[in-house]
Protein backbone atom coordinates (compact mmCIF):
# COMPACT_ATOMS: atom_id res chain seq x y z
CA UNK A 1 0.00 0.00 0.00
CA UNK A 2 1.37 3.45 -0.92
CA UNK A 3 2.51 5.74 1.89
CA UNK A 4 -0.31 8.27 1.42
CA UNK A 5 -2.79 5.38 1.39
CA UNK A 6 -1.29 4.06 4.65
CA UNK A 7 -1.68 7.47 6.22
CA UNK A 8 -5.28 7.68 4.99
CA UNK A 9 -6.01 4.20 6.34
CA UNK A 10 -4.64 4.96 9.80
CA UNK A 11 -6.31 8.37 10.01
CA UNK A 12 -9.68 7.03 8.86
CA UNK A 13 -9.56 3.99 11.15
CA UNK A 14 -8.80 6.27 14.09
CA UNK A 15 -11.70 8.52 13.10
CA UNK A 16 -14.05 5.54 12.81
CA UNK A 17 -13.01 4.22 16.21
CA UNK A 18 -13.54 7.66 17.76
CA UNK A 19 -17.06 7.91 16.33
CA UNK A 20 -17.96 4.37 17.38
CA UNK A 21 -16.93 5.04 20.99
CA UNK A 22 -18.58 8.48 21.17
CA UNK A 23 -21.86 9.35 22.87
CA UNK A 24 -25.11 9.31 20.95
CA UNK A 25 -27.53 6.82 19.49
CA UNK A 26 -26.45 3.95 17.28
CA UNK A 27 -28.05 5.37 14.15
CA UNK A 28 -26.68 8.84 14.85
CA UNK A 29 -23.13 7.51 15.18
CA UNK A 30 -23.44 5.41 12.04
CA UNK A 31 -24.70 8.42 10.10
CA UNK A 32 -21.75 10.49 11.32
CA UNK A 33 -19.44 7.66 10.32
CA UNK A 34 -20.61 7.44 6.69
CA UNK A 35 -20.33 11.22 6.39
CA UNK A 36 -16.71 11.09 7.55
CA UNK A 37 -15.87 8.19 5.22
CA UNK A 38 -17.33 10.05 2.24
CA UNK A 39 -15.36 13.17 3.21
CA UNK A 40 -12.00 11.39 3.64
CA UNK A 41 -12.46 9.25 0.53
CA UNK A 42 -13.56 12.29 -1.50
CA UNK A 43 -16.62 10.57 -2.95
CA UNK A 44 -20.19 11.76 -3.36
CA UNK A 45 -21.83 8.82 -1.56
CA UNK A 46 -21.09 6.46 1.32
CA UNK A 47 -23.86 4.16 2.52
CA UNK A 48 -24.37 1.26 4.91
CA UNK A 49 -26.91 -1.51 4.30
CA UNK A 50 -27.88 -3.86 7.15
CA UNK A 51 -29.09 -7.45 6.70
CA UNK A 52 -32.61 -8.02 7.95
CA UNK A 53 -34.75 -11.13 8.29
CA UNK A 54 -35.68 -12.77 5.01
CA UNK A 55 -32.29 -12.12 3.36
CA UNK A 56 -33.09 -8.44 2.81
CA UNK A 57 -30.57 -5.58 2.91
CA UNK A 58 -31.95 -2.33 4.30
CA UNK A 59 -30.39 1.09 3.69
CA UNK A 60 -29.54 2.13 7.24
CA UNK A 61 -27.35 5.23 6.82
CA UNK A 62 -26.14 7.32 3.90
CA UNK A 63 -24.17 10.41 3.03
CA UNK A 64 -25.13 11.50 -0.47
CA UNK A 65 -28.31 9.56 -1.23
CA UNK A 66 -31.74 10.94 -0.40
CA UNK A 67 -32.34 10.79 3.36
CA UNK A 68 -35.95 9.71 2.71
CA UNK A 69 -34.58 6.42 1.35
CA UNK A 70 -33.15 5.40 4.76
CA UNK A 71 -35.06 2.36 6.09
CA UNK A 72 -37.20 2.49 2.94
CA UNK A 73 -34.84 1.17 0.29
CA UNK A 74 -34.45 -2.61 0.50
CA UNK A 75 -32.67 -5.08 -1.77
CA UNK A 76 -32.71 -8.86 -1.59
CA UNK A 77 -29.41 -10.68 -1.22
CA UNK A 78 -28.31 -11.18 -4.83
CA UNK A 79 -30.34 -8.22 -6.11
CA UNK A 80 -28.45 -5.26 -7.53
CA UNK A 81 -24.77 -4.56 -6.90
CA UNK A 82 -25.40 -4.25 -3.15
CA UNK A 83 -27.11 -7.64 -3.11
CA UNK A 84 -24.36 -9.11 -5.31
CA UNK A 85 -21.75 -7.97 -2.78
CA UNK A 86 -23.63 -9.78 -0.03
CA UNK A 87 -24.24 -12.91 -2.10
CA UNK A 88 -20.61 -13.31 -3.18
CA UNK A 89 -19.07 -12.08 0.10
CA UNK A 90 -16.58 -10.37 -2.18
CA UNK A 91 -15.94 -6.70 -3.06
CA UNK A 92 -17.78 -5.40 -6.12
CA UNK A 93 -15.79 -2.66 -7.86
CA UNK A 94 -17.39 -1.27 -11.02
CA UNK A 95 -17.28 1.84 -13.18
CA UNK A 96 -20.22 2.94 -15.36
CA UNK A 97 -22.75 1.06 -13.22
CA UNK A 98 -25.75 2.17 -15.27
CA UNK A 99 -24.66 -0.33 -17.94
CA UNK A 100 -23.85 -3.14 -15.52
CA UNK A 101 -26.25 -6.10 -15.90
CA UNK A 102 -26.74 -6.37 -12.12
CA UNK A 103 -27.42 -2.68 -11.52
CA UNK A 104 -30.85 -2.00 -9.99
CA UNK A 105 -32.15 1.57 -9.77
CA UNK A 106 -34.23 2.64 -6.79
CA UNK A 107 -35.80 6.03 -7.64
CA UNK A 108 -36.18 7.08 -3.98
CA UNK A 109 -32.37 7.08 -3.55
CA UNK A 110 -31.69 9.68 -6.24
CA UNK A 111 -28.60 7.76 -7.38
CA UNK A 112 -29.27 7.99 -11.11
CA UNK A 113 -26.48 10.59 -11.50
CA UNK A 114 -23.75 8.31 -10.07
CA UNK A 115 -21.23 6.43 -12.21
CA UNK A 116 -18.99 4.23 -10.05
CA UNK A 117 -19.64 1.71 -7.30
CA UNK A 118 -17.55 -0.06 -4.66
CA UNK A 119 -19.23 -2.39 -2.18
CA UNK A 120 -17.54 -4.54 0.47
CA UNK A 121 -19.31 -7.10 2.66
CA UNK A 122 -19.55 -6.58 6.41
CA UNK A 123 -18.83 -10.05 7.78
CA UNK A 124 -19.29 -11.64 11.17
CA UNK A 125 -17.94 -15.21 11.56
CA UNK A 126 -18.10 -15.60 7.77
CA UNK A 127 -21.76 -14.50 7.69
CA UNK A 128 -22.76 -11.33 5.87
CA UNK A 129 -24.49 -8.88 8.20
CA UNK A 130 -24.31 -5.82 5.97
CA UNK A 131 -22.66 -4.02 3.05
CA UNK A 132 -20.54 -0.84 3.03
CA UNK A 133 -20.76 1.14 -0.22
CA UNK A 134 -18.91 4.00 -1.92
CA UNK A 135 -20.33 5.68 -5.05
CA UNK A 136 -18.83 8.40 -7.21
CA UNK A 137 -19.82 10.80 -9.96
CA UNK A 138 -16.53 10.01 -11.70
CA UNK A 139 -16.22 7.16 -14.17
CA UNK A 140 -13.55 5.12 -12.37
CA UNK A 141 -12.57 1.80 -10.86
CA UNK A 142 -11.50 2.26 -7.25
CA UNK A 143 -7.87 1.38 -6.51
CA UNK A 144 -6.94 -1.72 -4.54
CA UNK A 145 -5.70 0.57 -1.75
CA UNK A 146 -9.21 2.03 -1.38
CA UNK A 147 -10.75 -1.46 -1.46
CA UNK A 148 -8.47 -2.58 1.38
CA UNK A 149 -9.17 0.54 3.45
CA UNK A 150 -12.91 -0.04 3.07
CA UNK A 151 -12.47 -3.70 4.09
CA UNK A 152 -10.67 -2.56 7.25
CA UNK A 153 -13.54 -0.22 8.08
CA UNK A 154 -16.03 -3.04 7.43
CA UNK A 155 -14.24 -5.12 10.09
CA UNK A 156 -14.77 -2.33 12.61
CA UNK A 157 -18.40 -1.98 11.56
CA UNK A 158 -19.00 -5.70 12.13
CA UNK A 159 -17.95 -5.33 15.76
CA UNK A 160 -20.04 -2.15 16.09
CA UNK A 161 -23.11 -3.90 14.69
CA UNK A 162 -22.84 -6.74 17.19
CA UNK A 163 -22.09 -4.46 20.16
CA UNK A 164 -25.20 -2.38 19.42
CA UNK A 165 -28.75 -3.16 18.36
CA UNK A 166 -28.09 -2.48 14.66
CA UNK A 167 -27.69 -6.15 13.74
CA UNK A 168 -30.33 -8.09 15.63
CA UNK A 169 -29.10 -11.68 15.86
CA UNK A 170 -32.44 -12.95 17.18
CA UNK A 171 -34.21 -11.51 14.15
CA UNK A 172 -31.84 -13.35 11.79
CA UNK A 173 -32.02 -16.75 13.48
CA UNK A 174 -33.94 -19.41 11.61
CA UNK A 175 -37.20 -20.44 13.19
CA UNK A 176 -37.15 -23.79 11.45
CA UNK A 177 -36.33 -26.97 13.27
CA UNK A 178 -37.55 -25.83 16.69
CA UNK A 179 -38.94 -29.18 17.73
CA UNK A 180 -39.06 -31.03 21.04
CA UNK A 181 -38.95 -34.43 19.34
CA UNK A 182 -36.23 -36.18 17.35
CA UNK A 183 -34.92 -34.41 14.25
CA UNK A 184 -33.68 -36.28 11.19
CA UNK A 185 -30.90 -34.54 9.29
CA UNK A 186 -29.75 -35.74 5.90
CA UNK A 187 -26.51 -35.39 3.96
CA UNK A 188 -24.01 -37.25 1.79
CA UNK A 189 -21.98 -40.25 2.89
CA UNK A 190 -18.31 -39.27 2.96
CA UNK A 191 -17.09 -42.19 5.07
CA UNK A 192 -19.41 -45.02 6.06
CA UNK A 193 -20.10 -45.98 9.63
CA UNK A 194 -22.46 -45.76 12.59
CA UNK A 195 -21.78 -43.90 15.81
CA UNK A 196 -23.73 -42.82 18.90
CA UNK A 197 -22.65 -39.94 21.07
CA UNK A 198 -23.10 -36.34 22.19
CA UNK A 199 -23.17 -33.39 19.80
CA UNK A 200 -20.27 -30.97 20.03
CA UNK A 201 -20.35 -27.81 17.91
CA UNK A 202 -17.04 -26.65 16.51
CA UNK A 203 -17.58 -22.93 16.83
CA UNK A 204 -14.53 -20.71 17.20
CA UNK A 205 -15.32 -17.55 19.13
CA UNK A 206 -13.73 -15.14 16.67
CA UNK A 207 -14.33 -11.93 18.57
CA UNK A 208 -11.18 -9.85 18.12
CA UNK A 209 -10.47 -7.97 21.34
CA UNK A 210 -8.60 -5.11 19.64
CA UNK A 211 -8.89 -4.40 15.94
CA UNK A 212 -6.60 -1.36 15.71
CA UNK A 213 -2.88 -1.37 16.48
CA UNK A 214 -1.60 0.95 19.17
CA UNK A 215 2.01 0.02 18.37
CA UNK A 216 2.64 -1.55 14.96
CA UNK A 217 6.16 -2.70 15.88
CA UNK A 218 4.72 -4.63 18.83
CA UNK A 219 2.05 -6.20 16.59
CA UNK A 220 4.69 -7.29 14.05
CA UNK A 221 6.71 -8.90 16.83
CA UNK A 222 3.62 -10.56 18.30
CA UNK A 223 2.71 -12.00 14.88
CA UNK A 224 6.22 -13.35 14.29
CA UNK A 225 6.18 -15.17 17.63
CA UNK A 226 2.71 -16.60 16.98
CA UNK A 227 3.77 -17.88 13.56
CA UNK A 228 6.88 -19.50 15.04
CA UNK A 229 4.81 -21.18 17.76
CA UNK A 230 2.29 -22.38 15.19
CA UNK A 231 4.96 -23.85 12.92
CA UNK A 232 6.51 -25.70 15.87
CA UNK A 233 3.12 -27.05 16.90
CA UNK A 234 2.39 -28.29 13.36
CA UNK A 235 5.82 -29.95 13.16
CA UNK A 236 5.15 -31.63 16.49
CA UNK A 237 1.76 -32.85 15.25
CA UNK A 238 3.44 -34.36 12.17
CA UNK A 239 5.99 -36.14 14.32
CA UNK A 240 3.24 -37.84 16.37
CA UNK A 241 1.15 -39.45 13.63
CA UNK A 242 -1.88 -40.99 15.33
CA UNK A 243 -2.22 -43.77 12.76
CA UNK A 244 0.03 -46.78 12.45
CA UNK A 245 1.30 -46.28 8.93
CA UNK A 246 1.94 -43.55 6.42
CA UNK A 247 -0.92 -42.84 4.02
CA UNK A 248 -2.83 -40.17 2.12
CA UNK A 249 -3.61 -38.38 5.38
CA UNK A 250 0.15 -37.97 6.05
CA UNK A 251 0.63 -36.26 2.68
CA UNK A 252 -2.28 -33.93 3.47
CA UNK A 253 -0.68 -32.82 6.73
CA UNK A 254 2.71 -32.33 5.06
CA UNK A 255 1.07 -30.14 2.42
CA UNK A 256 -0.70 -28.23 5.19
CA UNK A 257 2.65 -27.61 6.92
CA UNK A 258 4.08 -26.20 3.68
CA UNK A 259 1.12 -23.85 3.19
CA UNK A 260 1.57 -22.63 6.78
CA UNK A 261 4.96 -21.22 5.76
CA UNK A 262 3.69 -19.54 2.58
CA UNK A 263 5.68 -16.32 2.28
CA UNK A 264 2.99 -14.43 0.37
CA UNK A 265 0.34 -15.09 3.01
CA UNK A 266 2.65 -14.01 5.83
CA UNK A 267 3.75 -10.88 3.94
CA UNK A 268 0.13 -9.80 3.40
CA UNK A 269 -0.57 -10.09 7.14
CA UNK A 270 2.42 -7.88 7.97
CA UNK A 271 1.22 -5.35 5.36
CA UNK A 272 -2.22 -5.30 6.98
CA UNK A 273 -0.55 -4.46 10.31
CA UNK A 274 1.21 -1.56 8.55
CA UNK A 275 -2.25 -0.30 7.58
CA UNK A 276 -3.05 0.09 11.29
CA UNK A 277 -4.66 -3.24 12.21
CA UNK A 278 -3.77 -5.37 15.21
CA UNK A 279 -2.01 -8.67 14.47
CA UNK A 280 -5.20 -10.66 15.14
CA UNK A 281 -7.36 -8.39 12.98
CA UNK A 282 -4.73 -8.50 10.21
CA UNK A 283 -4.76 -12.31 10.21
CA UNK A 284 -8.54 -12.33 10.11
CA UNK A 285 -8.71 -9.82 7.25
CA UNK A 286 -6.08 -11.49 5.04
CA UNK A 287 -7.41 -15.00 5.69
CA UNK A 288 -10.97 -13.96 4.79
CA UNK A 289 -9.72 -12.28 1.62
CA UNK A 290 -7.74 -15.33 0.47
CA UNK A 291 -10.53 -17.72 1.42
CA UNK A 292 -13.19 -15.75 -0.46
CA UNK A 293 -10.99 -15.49 -3.55
CA UNK A 294 -9.99 -19.16 -3.66
CA UNK A 295 -13.47 -20.45 -2.83
CA UNK A 296 -14.73 -18.94 -6.09
CA UNK A 297 -12.14 -20.75 -8.19
CA UNK A 298 -13.32 -23.40 -10.64
CA UNK A 299 -10.40 -25.68 -9.78
CA UNK A 300 -11.42 -27.94 -6.84
CA UNK A 301 -7.77 -28.03 -5.70
CA UNK A 302 -7.78 -24.25 -5.23
CA UNK A 303 -11.12 -24.38 -3.43
CA UNK A 304 -9.62 -26.91 -1.02
CA UNK A 305 -6.72 -24.51 -0.36
CA UNK A 306 -9.31 -21.94 0.78
CA UNK A 307 -10.27 -24.24 3.65
CA UNK A 308 -6.60 -24.78 4.54
CA UNK A 309 -5.97 -21.03 4.75
CA UNK A 310 -9.10 -20.58 6.89
CA UNK A 311 -7.86 -23.27 9.25
CA UNK A 312 -4.38 -21.72 9.38
CA UNK A 313 -5.81 -18.28 10.06
CA UNK A 314 -7.82 -19.69 12.97
CA UNK A 315 -4.73 -21.44 14.27
CA UNK A 316 -2.56 -18.29 14.16
CA UNK A 317 -5.27 -16.31 15.94
CA UNK A 318 -5.35 -19.00 18.61
CA UNK A 319 -1.61 -18.49 19.18
CA UNK A 320 -2.09 -14.71 19.23
CA UNK A 321 -5.04 -14.87 21.63
CA UNK A 322 -5.25 -18.27 23.36
CA UNK A 323 -8.73 -17.57 24.73
CA UNK A 324 -10.25 -16.72 21.34
CA UNK A 325 -11.76 -20.20 20.89
CA UNK A 326 -14.41 -22.20 22.69
CA UNK A 327 -16.13 -25.49 21.89
CA UNK A 328 -18.82 -27.58 23.47
CA UNK A 329 -16.28 -30.14 24.74
CA UNK A 330 -16.14 -30.79 28.46
CA UNK A 331 -14.41 -33.45 30.54
CA UNK A 332 -17.56 -35.60 30.66
CA UNK A 333 -17.92 -35.76 26.86
CA UNK A 334 -16.56 -39.21 26.02
CA UNK A 335 -18.27 -39.97 22.72
CA UNK A 336 -18.09 -36.90 20.49
CA UNK A 337 -20.12 -36.41 17.32
CA UNK A 338 -18.50 -33.25 16.00
CA UNK A 339 -20.59 -30.75 13.99
CA UNK A 340 -18.88 -28.05 11.92
CA UNK A 341 -19.63 -25.76 9.02
CA UNK A 342 -16.07 -26.31 7.82
CA UNK A 343 -13.00 -27.51 9.64
CA UNK A 344 -9.39 -27.88 8.55
CA UNK A 345 -7.44 -31.12 8.84
CA UNK A 346 -5.16 -29.91 11.61
CA UNK A 347 -8.05 -28.41 13.60
CA UNK A 348 -9.80 -31.81 13.54
CA UNK A 349 -6.72 -33.37 15.11
CA UNK A 350 -6.94 -30.90 18.01
CA UNK A 351 -9.81 -33.03 19.29
CA UNK A 352 -9.04 -36.20 21.27
CA UNK A 353 -9.22 -38.85 18.54
CA UNK A 354 -10.03 -41.52 21.14
CA UNK A 355 -13.24 -39.68 22.01
CA UNK A 356 -14.09 -38.52 18.49
CA UNK A 357 -16.69 -40.97 17.13
CA UNK A 358 -18.19 -39.13 14.13
CA UNK A 359 -18.15 -35.95 12.06
CA UNK A 360 -21.00 -33.98 10.45
CA UNK A 361 -20.10 -31.17 8.03
CA UNK A 362 -22.16 -28.48 6.36
CA UNK A 363 -19.49 -28.07 3.67
CA UNK A 364 -17.21 -30.90 2.52
CA UNK A 365 -16.62 -33.50 -0.15
CA UNK A 366 -15.03 -36.94 -0.20
CA UNK A 367 -11.86 -35.37 -1.56
CA UNK A 368 -11.56 -32.62 1.06
CA UNK A 369 -8.55 -32.74 3.34
CA UNK A 370 -10.64 -33.07 6.49
CA UNK A 371 -12.41 -36.07 4.95
CA UNK A 372 -9.07 -37.73 4.23
CA UNK A 373 -7.95 -37.21 7.83
CA UNK A 374 -11.30 -38.54 9.14
CA UNK A 375 -10.90 -41.66 7.03
CA UNK A 376 -7.44 -42.06 8.53
CA UNK A 377 -9.13 -42.02 11.93
CA UNK A 378 -11.77 -44.43 10.59
CA UNK A 379 -14.73 -42.39 11.84
CA UNK A 380 -18.04 -41.99 9.96
CA UNK A 381 -18.46 -38.69 8.17
CA UNK A 382 -21.62 -37.04 6.82
CA UNK A 383 -21.18 -34.09 4.44
CA UNK A 384 -23.37 -31.38 2.94
CA UNK A 385 -25.74 -31.57 5.92
CA UNK A 386 -27.16 -28.12 5.21
CA UNK A 387 -29.42 -27.78 8.29
CA UNK A 388 -27.16 -29.48 10.82
CA UNK A 389 -25.44 -26.47 12.33
CA UNK A 390 -28.64 -24.49 12.79
CA UNK A 391 -30.65 -27.26 14.48
CA UNK A 392 -28.18 -28.97 16.81
CA UNK A 393 -27.11 -27.84 20.28
CA UNK A 394 -24.11 -28.89 22.34
CA UNK A 395 -24.93 -32.03 24.33
CA UNK A 396 -27.74 -33.30 22.10
CA UNK A 397 -27.93 -37.08 21.81
CA UNK A 398 -26.95 -38.10 18.28
CA UNK A 399 -27.08 -41.30 16.27
CA UNK A 400 -25.02 -40.95 13.10
CA UNK A 401 -25.55 -43.41 10.26
CA UNK A 402 -23.44 -41.93 7.46
CA UNK A 403 -23.87 -44.99 5.19
CA UNK A 404 -27.55 -44.13 4.77
CA UNK A 405 -26.95 -40.37 4.86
Amino acid sequence: MLQNALELSRALLAQVRSIMSSAGGDEERLQHLVEQIAHHMEVEVCSVYVLRAGEVLELYATAGLQKEAIHKTRLRVGEGLVGLTAATKFPQNHADISHHPDFVFRPETGEDYLQSFLGVPILRQDRVIGVLVLQSLKLLTFTQDIVEILQNIAMLLAEFFIATNISNRTELLSTQGLNSGPIILRGNNIHSGVAVGKAVLHQPALTVASILAEDTNFEHSKLSKALKDMHLAIDDMLSHDITEERGEHTEVLETYAMIAKDAGWIRQIHEAIDEGLSATAAVKKVTNSIKNRLSQAEDPYLRERAMDFEDLGDRVMHHLEPNIYKTGVNKETDNIILFARTIGPARLLDYDHKKLKGLVLVEASKHSHVAIIARGLNIPVLGLAADAYSQVENGDDVCLDSHHG
